[in-house]
């Protein structure tokens, strides 16, 4: 593992623990837990939530955790992912392996196995996948885009023979926070230095190839599902929204772009993960707006 992943499991193993210090369950949401939707016994598990003394199908947002690809499971999402189902929906929070012993796309693949879960286990669990939504931050941005960049362009998923492709699997629309969307540009920005962190991810030192294929933005269609995309102004990745927004933009496909925090008052990454914060809170209200709206159509 390089020094990259090592710094980056620490920092954000205390900040989430700050973050969700004290942290309670709410009372009205009931959850299922530790269900299989794949091979391993230790990564392919998914919780869902859903509103208490609901009946009958309800939309379903696919939550995809972020943690630069090495770090995160489904535990550290839990206060997120509980607050999203209090608002009405059933909300599939799933773990899926860690670069550097799973390298990439182990985790794109996973997102396909949670997919494909949700679709065979609609009735089941009643699950309303004709309103099913993607929900990603950082590297969870990353990899929904990237899966339905897949879905959409046949090209781009014939670079990924483990991945199935179906029109169930597409998304309503995604929001996404944060996220990182163009890895051959940030490569070549910052070159050698970032080469180490790129071979944990790969496997294997990066070449041109390689970091072209993390990168969906350069596979975008004009048939990508509408987006509700943010970013703040602390946001170390804020470029990179502003990179997929000027895609979707030129693609044609229906985005909402919005950028949170003040000058005094600045917003970091992955703000709306912090339920105390009142301006994570208005992001968080404001998606759920756009998936409301989405539903209408």
């Amino acid at each position: 593992m390089s020094l990259t992943s090592h710094i980056v499991r620490t920092l954000f193993t205390i900040g989430d623990l700050k973050r969700d210090l004290g942290w309670v369950p709410p009372t009205n949401v009931e959850a299922v837990e530790n269900v299989s939707y794949g091979s391993c016994d230790k990564w392919h598990l998914l919780d869902l939530y859903r509103p208490k003394e609901t009946e009958g199908k309800l939309p379903v947002l696919l939550n995809i955790h972020g943690g630069a690809w090495v770090y995160g499971d489904k535990k550290v999402y839990a206060p997120y992912c509980m607050y999203l189902a209090s608002q009405g929906f059933v909300v599939v929070n799933a773990s899926y392996r860690l670069a550097p012993k799973h390298t990439f796309p182990a985790p794109l693949e996973d997102v396909g196995a949670m997919v494909e879960w949700v679709v065979d286990h609609a009735e089941e669990y009643g699950l309303d996948i004709s309103n099913l939504f993607f929900v990603g931050d950082s590297a969870g941005a990353h990899l929904a885009t990237a899966y339905t960049a897949i879905q959409l362009n046949e090209a781009y998923a014939k670079s990924f023979p483990g991945i199935k492709v179906d029109e169930r699997f597409i998304p309503k629309g995604l929001l996404l926070n944060c996220g990182v969307f163009d890895m051959e540009v940030e490569w070549k920005k910052q070159g050698r230095a970032l080469t180490p962190f790129l071979t944990d991810l790969l496997g294997a030192k990066p070449t041109v190839e390689a970091v072209k294929q993390m990168s969906p933005a350069q596979y975008i269609t004009s048939e990508f599902p509408p987006v509700h995309l943010t970013t703040s102004n602390g946001d170390f990745l804020r470029k990179h929204s502003y990179r997929l927004k000027e895609v979707l933009e030129k693609k044609g496909v229906e985005v909402v772009f919005k950028e949170y925090g003040e000058k005094k008052k600045p917003q970091g990454h992955v703000f709306h993960l912090n339920l105390k914060n009142k301006v994570g809170q208005e992001c968080n209200a404001d998606q759920l707006e756009f998936v409301k709206q989405m539903m209408k159509k």
